[in-house]
């Protein structure tokens, strides 16, 4: 048994928050939670201070078993107070947690491609089928949109439970998985930024090419909603492949797990951040409905839904910018 889980299991027995052993040793709380995960180890002055407090000599606690020299003495802490999950159960939390806001942030604007598809289809179509058509392309946003919810508001819960039943990680993913994980995280977030202004250009430059007639097409209408539906699927994919690389770093911050000190996640910045994008895509669908029932305007009225995506953009990056001053 090693330093971390022997120093755990005597924190636990004496029913001693991270928080207050920290205030005990004149150390802080991220000190504590680095030493019960392997990730450093305290100063011999702290070794000392650890051994008088638990009343275990300093060779048990580094290379004895406290189970077998003092947890025996209180069996029923041990049972009453849970150890954590080990990091294999906490990775595969994680990659399910990250299935579920991606694929949420996936149906978010794939049923606006939908919609917008349907649009340019049924633009063929006399004006008997056209209502109808169009009416299924509505739909398709706000079933897509039900469906980004439910699995946002579902994996959202399944992580709170876990939070709850587990309020710390034993051990960690090791320096090399780190360091590993940091490059294709910088890789993956490069193409991906590169990706959203190479899928502005396709869609700039395609609209510009149908409507000038370079690129012949039987029904400029219907061309352009396809090249606009192909804008959305491809945005789509994008953003679920963000929030898959932001979840496993979160994955891979087992220092910040162990750190929360308690605190709420996510955050209530975070929660508005999620809240004011929200309202700013339904008044972009909401537009976008209007413009297109009122006036027939569906061929430019799709136009609403890339602005609301800038101005979450720019809503987020000075919310998280007016955070991190204030720190």
């Amino acid at each position: 048994m090693n330093f971390a889980e022997n120093l755990r299991r005597l924190r636990k027995r004496d029913q001693i928050t991270q928080e207050e052993l920290a205030d005990r040793l004149g150390v802080s709380r991220q000190s504590v939670s680095k030493w019960e995960t392997g990730e450093a180890y305290p100063e011999t002055d702290k070794l000392i201070s650890l051994s008088d407090l638990f009343s275990v000599s300093i060779d048990v606690m580094m290379q004895g078993s406290v189970t077998d020299s003092e947890e025996t003495e209180n069996p029923d802490v041990g049972e009453e107070t849970p150890a954590g999950a080990e990091i294999g159960v906490y990775a595969r939390h994680m990659n399910r947690y990250m299935v579920g806001l991606s694929l949420g942030a996936f149906f978010l604007f794939f049923g606006i491609a939908v919609c917008v598809a349907l649009v340019g289809f049924a633009q063929t179509f006399s004006d008997r089928y056209l209502v109808v058509i169009e009416s299924l392309g509505a739909s398709s946003v706000l079933l897509f949109f039900a469906a980004s919810v439910f699995c946002f508001v579902y994996a959202r819960l399944k992580h709170k439970r876990f939070i709850k039943e587990n309020p710390v990680l034993n051990g960690g993913f090791g320096e090399e998985n780190l360091k590993r994980f940091q490059k294709r995280f910088a890789v993956g977030i490069s193409c991906l930024a590169s990706a959203i202004f190479l899928n502005l250009v396709f869609l700039i430059v395609f609209t510009a090419l149908v409507s000038s007639g370079v690129i012949a097409a039987r029904n400029i209408g219907e061309a352009i909603c396809y090249v606009a539906a192909a804008f959305f699927f491809v945005f789509a994919s994008i953003l679920g492949g963000l929030v898959c690389l932001l979840i496993q770093r979160v994955k891979y911050n087992v220092e910040g797990y162990n750190g929360r000190d308690g605190k709420e996640y996510p955050t209530p910045r975070q929660k508005q951040q999620g809240v004011i994008c929200g309202v700013i895509m339904m008044i972009a669908t909401a537009l976008f409905l209007l413009f297109g029932a009122i006036g027939n305007w569906w061929n430019s009225a799709w136009v609403a839904f890339p602005v609301g995506g800038i101005l979450c953009l720019i809503i987020i990056t000075i919310m998280h910018a007016k955070g991190k001053n204030k720190k």
